[in-house]
């Protein structure tokens, strides 16, 4: 029953988080409000919940706002950050210097992370 129950209301939360990365693209008053909501979820998320934030672009689009003049958005963007990057749970990265293009992206996939290739 709490499994069931526990289902159910994340997909409702998650689409009502859906629509805050949109309203953090409003006016001030608006964006403060979707960046505490975004906040306030992060801090009494599971590490899945947060990692489901993470994937969709949370992340960046607290780190975008943090260039506003308005500290009370500043803030509660700092603290949504503090708390999606703040779960105990450490990755080992191994040393893939010798690796090729294709080792490495099976090996970081393996351990769910991203990577890019930045040419300069």
């Amino acid at each position: 029953m709490y499994n069931k129950w526990y289902m159910v209301t994340w997909e409702i939360i998650k689409k009502l988080l859906d629509n805050l990365l949109t309203l953090l693209n409003s006016d001030n008053n608006i964006r403060k409000e979707a960046a505490w909501a975004i906040s306030n979820a992060t801090s009494g998320g599971t590490l899945d919940q947060i990692r489901y934030l993470v994937e969709q672009g949370y992340i960046r689009a607290l780190c975008e706002i943090l260039q506003l003049d308005d500290v009370e958005i500043i803030t509660a963007a700092l603290q949504g950050l503090d708390s999606m990057t703040r779960h105990g749970e450490t990755i080992l990265v191994p040393d893939m210097r010798s690796f090729s293009i294709y080792e490495v992206d099976d090996t970081l996939t393996a351990l769910y992370l991203r990577f890019s290739v930045v040419d300069s």
